[in-house]
């Protein structure tokens, strides 16, 4: 059995704002997206959310 993943990849500009990843979350399960990139999220440092229906590992470049 041949298993399909939907991977994608988005430039958010920011996730800081309260309900911004939630709204992103969203639109990623309505288009059935398996794995994303999420550039520019300007998230600090680094870390891994998990939320009952994903999961969300983040890390920032710290040299500027």
């Amino acid at each position: 059995m041949r298993t399909v993943l939907q991977l994608g990849t988005w430039t958010v500009r920011t996730t800081l704002q309260e309900g911004e990843m939630h709204e992103t979350v969203n639109e990623l399960q309505k288009y059935k997206t398996h794995i994303a990139t999420l550039q520019e999220s300007r998230w600090p440092n680094e870390g891994r959310i998990e939320k009952k229906d994903y999961t969300l590992i983040h890390c920032a470049e710290t040299n500027f």
